[in-house]
């Protein structure tokens, strides 16, 4: 599939980490006392039991989002790797060293498939590759490991959010703005809208959008940063 890039410059040159934040959530731990049981009404038992049982739900519900392994993707041609649906959204994401593919959930024979790669690092006008990451997962967070930088994404209602951290930037000669180039799919149309983000079309039909959340160096200040589509 061909592709295209999809740049985010940052107008600071310093350690560089985009950061989400994730909220871990677990069933209730129900203790009682013995000699209390008798005095307990039914009404305190019926409402710790629909408490109980509406936590219960939305584990259930969160666990959804978990990344796991396909032996057979959809993906006519794919290999068997990490995949995770997003009821939320509608989506299903396929995870491979290379990057991630992107397609409806609700199908076996998908009309689309996005694919985003984070595939250099670098200043303006000297990206360089970094090739293929090191996959490793837990729940519903999976990492790209690349040595000098990590890509982490985590599947949610809120869709699949993308975390990007540099351990260590690239040589500065001037002062050209770090830069962190993505490969996405030339099958789809890209334009910008409100906000900073990237609207990504099929066939003329919006499917997908992209934004920047935000950016901080490695002391917590924020990074003035933006989405270039060449």
């Amino acid at each position: 599939m061909k592709s295209k890039p999809l740049h985010s410059l940052f107008k600071i040159a310093l350690v560089l980490s985009i950061v989400m934040a994730l909220t871990l959530s677990s069933l209730p731990q129900l203790l009682g006392n013995a000699g209390e049981a008798e005095t307990t009404s039914v009404q305190a038992k019926e409402e710790i039991s629909s408490n109980w049982l509406a936590q219960a739900q939305e584990t259930i519900q969160q666990m959804e989002y978990h990344i796991t392994w396909a032996d057979e993707p959809l993906i006519r041609g794919a290999a068997a790797g990490f995949q995770a649906p997003n009821r939320a959204h509608n989506l299903r994401f396929y995870f491979q060293p290379d990057g991630v593919q992107v397609i409806q959930r609700d199908t076996t024979q998908p009309a689309w498939v996005w694919r985003l790669a984070l595939a250099g690092m670098g200043r303006s006008g000297a990206v360089d590759s970094v090739g293929n990451g090191v996959l490793v997962d837990e729940a519903n967070l999976i990492t790209y490991q690349f040595g000098v930088l990590e890509q982490s994404l985590v599947n949610s209602e809120l869709g699949l959010q993308q975390t990007i951290t540099v351990f260590r930037q690239p040589q500065q000669e001037n002062a050209a703005p770090l830069v962190l180039s993505q490969q996405v799919a030339e099958d789809f149309s890209m334009q910008r809208v409100p906000g900073g983000g990237v609207q990504i079309s099929f066939n003329e039909l919006p499917v997908l959008e992209y934004k920047l959340q935000n950016a901080v160096d490695a002391s917590g200040v924020h990074l003035a940063a933006h989405l270039e589509v060449r």
